[in-house]
């Protein structure tokens, strides 16, 4: 997954901003925060492009 090596690459405390159109990107997004210790900051699911923060 792209976004888990992305997320791997950061130092503790940066983020990434991550732009979807796949609703299920919601649930497999709060899993890898909640497996790999990151954390959601914000998520905004209207229109037909999804954004999420995550940090590290």
């Amino acid at each position: 997954m792209v976004v888990r090596r992305e997320m791997r690459n950061l130092s503790n405390g940066d983020t990434l901003t991550v732009k979807a159109d796949d609703p299920s990107t919601d649930r497999d997004f709060e899993l890898l925060c909640t497996h790999m210790g990151y954390k959601m900051l914000k998520k905004d699911l209207k229109g037909p492009v999804l954004s999420f923060v995550m940090q590290k």
